[in-house]
């Protein structure tokens, strides 16, 4: 580990149980298999080394496998486990010396770690906070509209969130406007989930996704417009047709000094090009969008045929969308959606 931005690509973790302290004692154990459900449920790809532990006791978990035997004898053996993208926990020196070696990412509690360039931790619990995909996103994200301020502190900066229709965009952006209000950064945001959509696709080219002329012309020329231009606004109450949505809490306040996030599912269109500065999209496999629009656990199995309904509907006029504005090609940000509690950064496609 040498780097943030490699502890961020990390998507497979070895835990070398035959030489890690913390796990001695009857209450070092039952907080370590708590450690590993909740980075189970993160989407982590764990391997658990040992030469005492059974196979069958990890059953129940849907990313946890295990080796039994020699932890000197299992690295030499298993090339998969010296990938870049695994990181590894143990409190052996010899170990972390081999590791050192293959410059690999590495971590443990004793004296020596730092010394080899490893990562060195008080508690093994404090990993949760090092291996938190979607604190490390937000963090990501929050650091760069950061360094735009400090640059340019009057400069308007507004931060657009796109994605299918019920992903959880406000989960999302509860996530990042957290993080960003723990960095002392100004930030108001702006709920379009209820006024642009692929409900709306059927009208005019002008209004093609938007639930009305009047609240787009409101959107566009009376908070996104003059706001890019660093006027200050002051909206005292809800307009009349908005009453009914929670778009903002009113009274609405932006200064230049503030960053302004804006979210909805068809929210890159050609009118936002020149008003949004930080573009993120959200994506959602197939079975995850499919699942969030029907109300299904994700985590279960379902009818194939929920999905393959979806996809000609509701996915095709999605799908339609991001072709016709070329939504990946203007993209700042790809978030993997996929996992509430453990959206991580995607590779931006060209087309």
């Amino acid at each position: 580990m040498k780097t943030k931005f490699q502890l961020n690509k990390v998507c497979r973790l070895v835990f070398d149980l035959n030489h890690l302290h913390s796990i001695s004692s009857d209450e070092g154990w039952t907080n370590f298999q708590t450690m590993i459900k909740v980075l189970d449920e993160r989407s982590y790809s764990i391997v658990l080394i040992s030469e005492m532990i059974r196979i069958q006791d990890w059953q129940t978990y849907q990313n946890v496998s295990v080796l039994n035997g020699k932890t000197p004898d299992l690295l030499q053996q298993n090339t998969n486990l010296d990938d870049p993208l695994v990181f590894w926990i143990s409190d052996d020196p010899d170990i972390q010396t081999l590791l050192a070696q293959r410059n690999q990412g590495f971590a443990g509690s004793i004296a020596e770690t730092l010394q080899k360039k490893g990562m060195q931790y008080q508690n093994l619990q404090d990993l949760l906070e090092v291996f938190h995909p979607s604190r490390n996103t937000a963090q990501e994200i929050a650091g760069t509209v950061e360094k735009l301020k400090l640059e340019s502190p009057k400069m308007p900066l507004t931060l657009g969130i796109g994605g299918p229709e019920g992903c959880g965009h406000a989960f999302f952006v509860g996530e990042l406007l957290e993080v960003m209000e723990a960095k002392n950064i100004l930030v108001s945001g702006l709920d379009l989930t209820e006024q642009l959509g692929i409900e709306f696709s059927k009208q005019h080219d002008l209004l093609k996704y938007w639930r009305s002329e009047w609240v787009c012309n409101w959107v566009l020329e009376h908070v996104l417009s003059p706001f890019s231009r660093g006027e200050q606004l002051l909206i005292e109450q809800a307009p009349e047709p908005l009453s009914g949505f929670e778009v903002t809490p009113f009274p609405f306040y932006l200064v230049p000094e503030m960053v302004l996030v804006v979210w909805g599912s068809t929210l890159f269109l050609k009118q936002f090009s020149e008003l949004i500065d930080i573009r993120i999209l959200l994506e959602l496999s197939p079975s995850a969008a499919t699942a969030r629009a029907f109300n299904i656990d994700e985590r279960e199995d379902f009818d194939p045929s929920f999905i393959e309904s979806y996809q000609s509907s509701e996915g095709a006029a999605y799908q339609e969308y991001l072709d016709d504005c070329k939504v990946h090609q203007s993209l700042d940000y790809l978030i993997d959606f996929d996992n509430f509690h453990a959206f991580r950064m995607k590779e931006k496609r060209s087309s």
